[in-house]
């Protein structure tokens, strides 16, 4: 009898983001916890590099290189296909627990799972959407939000637990660094997409533009994604703001870039939660967030940060020029957000919270 159980985590591997940092976080640590862990990939690009980085063992198969890739309705064959590989792949590895993370994997995975009755682990960091209903075949559904299970089915809602992202606390592996810079410094960390609003972040720094004695300069992390991307380029040279906005592409660790910027602003709609936020809030970079989705449930209007109606840019403007001019209440910001984020996402208890739901499932409760 083995002494830990297995738990794969399968990812496809060609993308790397907020979700992948926050399962790894799980990952490096579930040993701890009697569990062993299995990173499957079934494709190399970003998330490779990343976990060579880190020095992450992982596993892949060429076998396992067709996925579902969203579509549902696929013809017999390549389903039956599919579900052939992955049974065989599941009775090889002999795990105990899947755990998917996005929704290529939840439905490439789920399957097979439900058929040699082992425990799916449906991790959703977002809305949930029409597959959502799919999820009534796995063990347990975990969500980052109240936002994020507020949109699930009804019928769902009782294997669903809220279980927030953590963030890794550490006074030591980043040294704040003096900001040097002639310009007011304001970034956006998200991949240049249409549900991440980047278009208002533009218009909110064309309304910032010549309106103070500060040259602002707004920073975008992320990966370039079309179409948003052209229409991005092109608003762009439309405001007139070509020297005002940088892409920076993706960053990997993002901290020491974070801590060369004055603001974090998050202008995202109905974001699952936003760990970028709590990344700066840790770090000590003030907040200014659109109130849609899961912020709201981090941000505190002028507490520990600024939330602003989704689409207000003379509200992010306000908010901004703000925490320029206003010393003590940037202070006080900063300094209840670092305390918020210390108590409330700690990776301790995000493991510890999981734990418990791998338990319950393995005992049938």
């Amino acid at each position: 009898m083995r002494s830990k159980k297995k738990v794969i985590f399968p990812f496809t591997g060609d993308s790397f983001g907020g979700s992948h940092k926050s399962s790894m976080s799980l990952i490096k640590n579930i040993s701890l916890f009697n569990y062993e862990p299995i990173v499957f990939l079934h494709k190399n690009g970003k998330l490779t590099e990343y976990l060579n980085d880190q020095n992450i063992k992982w596993i892949n198969n060429n076998y396992a290189k067709k996925i579902f890739e969203g579509n549902i309705r696929l013809n017999f064959y390549l389903i039956f296909s599919l579900l052939y590989r992955y049974i065989k792949i599941l009775k090889k590895l002999d795990v105990d627990i899947v755990h998917t993370n996005d929704l290529r994997m939840h439905l490439t995975w789920f399957l097979p799972c439900r058929i040699l009755k082992i425990k799916h682990v449906w991790h959703q960091r977002s809305a949930g959407g029409k597959q959502m209903n799919l999820a009534i075949f796995s063990s347990a559904i975990i969500t980052i939000s109240k936002f994020c299970k507020n949109t699930f089915p009804s019928y769902i809602l009782n294997k669903t637990h809220i279980v927030k992202n953590p963030i890794e606390i550490t006074n030591n592996l980043y040294p704040l660094e003096n900001n040097s810079s002639k310009y007011f410094s304001i970034c956006v960390i998200a991949n240049i997409n249409a549900q991440k609003r980047i278009d208002t972040a533009i218009n909110v720094i064309s309304s910032l533009k010549n309106q103070t004695d500060i040259f602002f300069k707004l920073k975008l992390f992320g990966e370039k994604r079309e179409p948003t991307f052209s229409i991005i380029e092109n608003l762009i040279k439309e405001k007139n703001v070509t020297n005002e906005v940088e892409f920076m592409g993706v960053k990997s660790p993002i901290e020491p870039w974070l801590l060369k910027c004055d603001i974090l602003l998050a202008t995202a709609e109905n974001e699952g939660s936003g760990r970028s936020l709590l990344e700066a809030m840790f770090l000590g970079i003030p907040v200014v967030a659109s109130n849609s989705g899961g912020h709201a449930e981090i941000i505190t209007n002028k507490v520990n940060g600024f939330l602003v109606d989704l689409e207000d840019v003379n509200g992010y403007k306000n908010a901004i020029i703000s925490l320029t001019k206003n010393v003590n209440l940037k202070n006080k910001i900063i300094k209840n957000a670092k305390d918020f984020v210390i108590k409330n996402f700690n990776v301790d208890s995000h493991i510890r919270e999981i734990v418990n739901i791998y338990n319950q499932i393995l005992n049938g409760k």
